[in-house]
């Protein structure tokens, strides 16, 4: 029985493509735009990070620093949602779009 499960479960991720940090060669990794155009490309599933700022805020991004992705500097878990929000991710990364807070952009974002 575990045998016939386990065959069923390869062959739906077999036809399952997922896209890590969404479309991110289009646009900036976790962005709205990521996730988006990930979606267009034919993604079934959107893996997306999860960051929690100074304040508690959740935020969009891989990274414990800002430093890779980002104009700013620092880690995460120091910046406020606030310093998050003046930040803007680079244009090498895809454009320079506004990071992602996932209380606000993401969930209205799920709503389309």
């Amino acid at each position: 029985m575990h045998a016939r499960y386990l065959a069923l479960a390869l062959a739906v991720l077999a036809a399952t493509t997922a896209a890590h940090r969404g479309y991110w060669r289009g646009a900036p990794e976790n962005s709205l735009p990521a996730i988006t155009q990930a979606i267009q490309h034919g993604a079934h599933i959107v893996e997306i990070d999860v960051q929690r700022t100074s304040d508690g805020e959740l935020v969009l991004m891989h990274d414990d620093s800002v430093d890779r992705t980002t104009d700013g500097t620092g880690k995460v878990v120091a910046l406020t949602l606030a310093q998050m929000r003046s930040l803007r991710l680079r244009s090498g990364l895809g454009g320079a779009h506004g990071l992602p807070e996932l209380n606000v952009d993401y969930l209205e974002f799920t709503r389309l």
